[in-house]
């Protein structure tokens, strides 16, 4: 729901973690700065020198990782429902669901995962999106999990956030059991140039609350 409203200012790039669609695994991206490392080389090869970033969940928590290696790329950043730091009990977990998925396939977390991605009432009144995440993860390899659930495990953001030059919005989901509010208000508190939002959804705000978040990452974007 992002790319129309992002595509009529910008030249827009996605792209796929490894084990994730059709993008093979390298064992060397199990980590945040394997797959910062990835993005670089992309836009390296694509002639690109400065960019924005939005980012979700992995995706924000990359975010931050780049815009505190290359902060003269990164001009601006979206960073939304991302922890930037574990604590041991959720490290555990990841743990856990790495060596399910290891073992029994991705199917044993898929409903559990978007339990916690997409509020109750938006599955129930919305069960074409919800089945399309629902595809989608079921669709990533189980080693594509493991890597990317590893880099999430292990990341901690708490000595480069001070680095972060970028103009940065940070949102939050209010019912996100992932990356609570107050942990996003916090993050918000210690990045040098960040402005705090927050919606009225779960983890995947930018599904629950796509007009909102449109609004939001449209207008940061575009703003002098």
């Amino acid at each position: 729901a992002q790319l129309p409203v992002l595509a009529k200012d910008f030249r827009v790039l996605q792209f796929s973690y490894p084990g994730h669609g059709q993008s093979g695994i390298n064992p060397e991206a199990a980590s945040m700065t394997g797959l910062a490392q990835g993005i670089v080389g992309l836009i390296d090869k694509l002639g690109v020198q400065k960019f924005s970033l939005v980012g979700l969940s992995l995706g924000g928590m990359l975010g931050l990782h780049l815009a505190a290696a290359a902060p003269d790329r990164v001009q601006r950043l979206v960073a939304s429902c991302c922890r930037y730091y574990q604590t041991p009990d959720l490290a555990k977990q990841w743990d856990d669901r790495i060596a399910s998925v290891q073992a029994r396939g991705m199917e044993v977390v898929v409903q559990p995962t978007l339990e916690r991605w997409l509020g109750e009432d938006f599955r129930r009144e919305h069960p074409e999106e919800t089945l399309q995440v629902r595809s989608m993860m079921a669709s990533t390899t189980a080693d594509g999990y493991a890597h990317c659930a590893a880099a999430v495990r292990d990341f901690d953001g708490r000595d480069m956030v001070s680095r972060i030059s970028a103009r940065t919005l940070i949102i939050s989901g209010a019912n996100d059991l992932a990356a609570p509010g107050e942990h996003m208000r916090e993050l918000a508190r210690v990045l040098p140039r960040a402005r705090y939002e927050q919606l009225a959804g779960a983890h995947l705000v930018n599904i629950e609350c796509a007009q909102d978040f449109n609004q939001l990452i449209g207008s940061f974007l575009n703003e002098d």
